[in-house]
């Protein structure tokens, strides 16, 4: 069976198969975590229709299906057997899951489509490497006093998944403060109003360190001088 790999919505690797070209799917478990003497109708040996091989059930994890609704699923695709697909790695049955019905989920769940936007695992190159936060902290401060900063263009990205210029954005560890200025600065390249809440411990800093050398008693100083100089 042909298949094409794509990246989903979420960012996962999913395939697009011809007998489904307008709709990408997943696979994902045919089981439940129900015993058999609790779901006896689920305790039974799937039978591939195609090859006639019989697949035992697990007595411990019965099927998320029953004899009575097996035939339904079926036909509407949502089985899929160790068989039907050349590329397949499983060795037992499993839930097929349409990229369109995790849409739906989605949409469900943050009220409307508009909330939804599509993401990739595979991080475009204009998010910035570690060296362009060290080149961000020096064209504020005047020297590298943060080791490691995250590159601003980096959570920039991150923030822009969200698709909510009024989203409220918290940073539990803010460190030199690079949230804060990507918040600041997405708000006056789009016009949105987003705000956010930085925390940092007032970790103090080596005496021997250039940012101690340069004024600042803790990490906290950095973050609040750095927001301030936004």
């Amino acid at each position: 069976m042909k298949r094409i790999l794509l990246q989903n919505f979420r960012g996962e690797r999913e395939p697009q198969t011809d007998d489904y070209p307008n709709d990408r799917w997943r696979l994902s478990d045919l089981t439940k975590q129900t015993s058999a003497d609790e779901r006896p109708n689920s305790a039974f040996n799937m039978v591939d229709p195609k090859t006639g091989i019989s697949y035992s059930y697990n007595p411990n994890r019965v099927l998320a299906v029953s004899r009575d609704t097996f035939q339904d699923y079926y036909d509407k695709g949502k089985i899929v057997f160790p068989d039907d697909y050349d590329f397949l790695n499983i060795s037992i049955p499993a839930y097929r899951v349409f990229e369109s019905e995790d849409k739906q989920k989605a949409i469900k769940k943050c009220g409307s489509e508009d909330a939804m936007k599509a993401v990739s695992t595979l991080l475009p190159k204009e998010v910035g490497m570690s060296e362009d936060g060290n080149k961000d902290i020096v064209s504020l401060f005047g020297g590298k006093i943060f080791s490691f900063p995250k590159p601003q263009s980096l959570i920039k990205y991150f923030i822009n998944i969200i698709n909510d210029k009024q989203s409220l954005i918290l940073d539990f560890f803010a460190g030199s403060g690079t949230t804060a200025q990507a918040v600041m600065e997405l708000n006056e390249e789009d016009g949105g109003n987003r705000q956010f809440i930085c925390v940092q411990m007032p970790e103090a800093l080596e005496e021997n360190s250039e940012a101690y050398k340069s004024g600042y008693k803790t990490i906290a100083d950095i973050t609040k001088a750095r927001i301030i100089a936004m």
